[in-house]
């Protein structure tokens, strides 16, 4: 990211503003569709950047709460928006309200700060060094007199990595082959997350019952899931095993309709909120996991590369939904068979608890080797930087 994760961040909020204001003034349905395109391709952005500078700002022991905080307040909102849907009653005032709720983001911009890991990689050591006096006061402590000699620090060792190794780029995703192996798994966990979670909200129109009380209760569902996920990933379990777990639960749930009479409707229901809440977990802890095992410099490339993959794939989403029309078994089938085969290939990803998160690809070659397959985590609080 050249310009920064701040600046960034501007700029994907001015074009969601324009996105979302055009179908207001325009109102046919080619301009309606071109800007929902557009604001639908930076939505994910506008969630990543500044979840992507708070992780790199807080210690090992923080990096959970703040994740599980940033999923749990996405969740309040998909269980507030049926009642805005129902509200509006129209899809101009629904426009309306986006734009206006989209507005803060700009407002409250400039009090975020720029990640100080990113301008440390960048040899801008004076402004990290004000960012990171900045974050002390705040936080009611003092900072140390040599913080900036320890910036340096950092900045040379990252400088020595750099000369013993090619700079940094997104081709390292496909010349290093670790970086190539965890993009590769991640974009399946990314995929099979997108696929089951939207899926299911969409899947709600084919369930018995209103329609946007499905929806609230599909939303409501993830809230308990994500507090369970929250306690267990900051465990023994730590996040790769949590994550197995959430997306084998969330599989086997989805896969157990194609064993119930159709007829069951309110147990197909029960089975579809339990799986909904899975996913929730785990979309939960892919991004974490993403956020710690992409290196710094590649950090916020490698979660766009997941991101756009992934919603691309979601463009089929509607197609498998309208399976259900021959029988609501189908499209939750589709979406629990990507869970357990995204539940297995999540397992061999490297354990991130507690661990120091890497600066450069060559950290990354190294992350999680000296592990074995069935390790559980480390919950001995290291170091962070």
């Amino acid at each position: 990211m050249m310009i920064g994760r701040k600046k960034t961040f501007l700029i994907v909020n001015i074009i969601m503003l324009l996105s979302l204001v055009s179908p207001i003034v325009l109102r046919d349905i080619i301009s309606f569709s071109i800007c929902r395109f557009i604001g639908g391709g930076f939505l994910v952005i506008q969630y990543q950047i500044p979840f992507i500078i708070a992780m790199e700002f807080v210690g090992t022991d923080y990096r959970s709460k703040t994740s599980s905080l940033s999923a749990i307040g996405y969740s309040v909102g998909g269980c507030i928006l049926p009642g805005v849907v129902y509200l509006t009653g129209h899809w101009v005032l629904l426009a309306v309200f986006q734009f206006v709720v989209t507005i803060p983001y700009i407002i409250l911009w400039k009090f975020i700060p720029e990640s100080a890991s990113w301008l440390i990689t960048q040899k801008r050591y004076a402004e990290a060094h004000t960012v990171l006096t900045k974050v002390a006061k705040v936080n009611g402590l003092t900072p140390p007199k040599d913080l900036m000699i320890q910036i340096q620090k950092v900045g040379d060792k990252q400088e020595e990595l750099k000369k013993s190794e090619q700079k940094d780029s997104t081709l390292d995703f496909i010349r290093i082959p670790e970086l190539r192996k965890q993009l590769f798994i991640l974009i399946i966990l990314f995929v099979a997350n997108v696929i089951a979670y939207a899926g299911l909200a969409v899947n709600a129109l084919n369930f018995h019952g209103n329609e946007l009380m499905n929806s609230f209760l599909l939303a409501l569902a993830d809230i308990p899931a994500l507090f369970l996920g929250w306690y267990l990933i900051e465990g023994k379990l730590g996040r790769r095993w949590t994550n197995t777990l959430s997306l084998m639960v969330c599989g086997f749930s989805l896969c157990v309709p194609v064993l119930i009479d159709p007829s069951q409707k309110t147990l197909i229901t029960i089975m579809s909120l339990l799986g909904k809440g899975g996913t929730a977990a785990s979309y939960m802890i892919i991004f974490q996991q993403a956020a710690e095992i992409f290196p710094t410099t590649l950090r916020s490339e490698g979660m766009g590369i997941c991101s756009t993959i992934s919603s691309g794939v979601a463009i089929i989403i509607p197609q498998i939904t309208y399976l259900g029309r021959y029988g609501l078994w189908i499209p939750m089938f589709i979406m629990g068979f990507g869970c357990l085969i995204a539940g297995i290939a999540s397992s061999f990803l490297p354990e991130t608890l507690n661990e120091n998160l890497p600066q450069n690809s060559a950290d990354s070659q190294k992350f999680g080797k000296n592990k074995s397959y069935f390790c559980l985590a480390n919950v001995t609080i290291k170091t962070h930087l």
